[in-house]
């Protein structure tokens, strides 16, 4: 069987909101506007836990266009904090001129806002006003789109080991770089032939056969393959395929002298 995989994109991921962007007054912005506040109230959940934020993802990165005016967007990037679960509130540098905006939010690998993007959001329109407070629910949808297991089906021997590989694309096609321990590894039946380590790492320990599946399960993403192990490489040759034998002469014995 080969390498199957299986194509599930969620629109969303599962679960409630993940940033809340409360815009608030302040005071006066850009020539002399009156200007809110744009606050982030950011859910972390732990990694085991459903999360709205993917586990491996150790950095948020937002920015706040404005409609109105051609200005430059307002950015602010939060870095994963250590001690999960946690409520979080940060705010944009203010004040900001009252109007409209779109907010983008994405979920970054690395931190600092660094690395391949692994999910997303878009608020199409926030309005800041003069006074007030407005509310606006951002929930990051995931980028993962498909997940290969390559080389499959795999044949190994006995004793050999090896790094499986996947290949993890987004929606552009774009390949994604995830992080050790981002994948879950799993074995849906011979484990009396190889081991599997947390990382996708198999080893082949006896003569039969195993299938690997590799997922992320907050994308709804998976892929599986087969893995036969044999118990030697040494082949069995028929006697028609077999090599001859070499030929050699005994060192006492001597040339025929009968004529022809």
């Amino acid at each position: 069987m080969s390498a199957k995989r299986i194509l599930q994109f969620l629109p969303y991921v599962v679960g409630a909101l993940l940033v809340w962007a409360l815009v608030g007054c302040g005071g006066a912005g850009a020539g002399g506007a009156a200007g809110g506040q744009v606050a982030l109230k950011i859910a972390w959940p732990k990694a085991s836990s459903s999360r709205y934020i993917p586990p491996y993802s150790h950095s948020l990165s937002f920015s706040l266009y404005s409609l109105d005016t051609n200005a430059a967007p307002l950015n602010l990037v939060i870095n994963r904090p250590s001690d999960l679960p946690l409520i979080q509130t940060v705010n944009f540098r203010g004040p900001i001129p009252a109007g409209r905006y779109t907010l983008q939010g994405l979920a970054k690998v690395g931190f600092n806002g660094l690395g391949d993007t692994v999910a997303k959001a878009q608020v199409g329109l926030v309005n800041v006003p003069v006074s007030g407070t407005a509310t606006v629910g951002l929930t990051l949808a995931t980028t993962l789109y498909s997940i290969d297991l390559e080389d499959m089906p795999l044949n190994m021997m006995v004793g050999g080991s090896q790094q499986l590989v996947v290949q993890v694309l987004d929606q552009d096609h774009n390949q994604l770089f995830l992080p050790d321990g981002a994948l879950t590894w799993s074995l849906l039946f011979g484990g009396n032939s190889v081991s599997l380590t947390d990382t996708g790492f198999v080893t082949a320990t006896a003569a039969g056969s195993a299938r690997v599946r590799v997922s992320e399960v907050g994308a709804g993403l998976y892929s599986e393959g087969d893995i036969a192990v044999t118990a030697s490489g040494i082949r069995h040759l028929s006697r028609q395929n077999a090599l001859p034998l070499p030929l050699f002469v005994k060192p006492n014995s001597r040339p025929s002298s009968k004529k022809h």
